[in-house]
């Protein structure tokens, strides 16, 4: 039996050691351009800009970036898309309303905001297999 070897010029998307790997660049990467990443939550960083807080939060390769001023938000999203999106492109969303992570973001209430998954419940229930009637085990 034969076997091929080969080297990789990127990390393997989807592995334990790429989602580390990444999250030493981006944080390396944050850390240099002045955010402070957060000690209890190492994927929260934070920068004041213009006298407000930035805030990134990521899990993996999905960041959230908020800050008061969107015109910040736009410097920040090029900064990161001329230092990553060599590999692919960056996809932006903007609006009230966000999907992230199965999670709906509805910033559309100036005083509060609220989460739901109900899409994504919703999604999980009708991917279930047939045979998933919630008898297995029963005699």
């Amino acid at each position: 039996q034969s076997q091929i070897y080969c080297k990789l010029n990127v990390s393997l998307y989807g592995t334990l050691k790429a989602a580390l790997l990444f999250w030493k660049k981006l944080s390396g990467y944050l850390k240099g351009e002045g955010f402070i990443v957060n000690p209890y939550d190492w994927c929260v960083a934070n920068k004041v800009i213009n006298g407000k807080t930035c805030t990134i939060v990521w899990h993996v390769d999905d960041l959230k970036i908020s800050h008061a001023d969107s015109s910040v938000v736009d410097e920040v999203i090029e900064s990161l898309r001329s230092e990553f999106g060599k590999v692919g492109e960056l996809s932006v969303n903007r609006g009230k309303i966000h999907d992230y992570l199965g999670m709906e973001l509805d910033f559309s209430d100036e005083n509060s905001f609220t989460v739901s998954m109900e899409k994504y419940f919703d999604e999980v229930l009708r991917d279930l297999p047939e045979d998933m009637d919630g008898t297995a085990g029963v005699t």
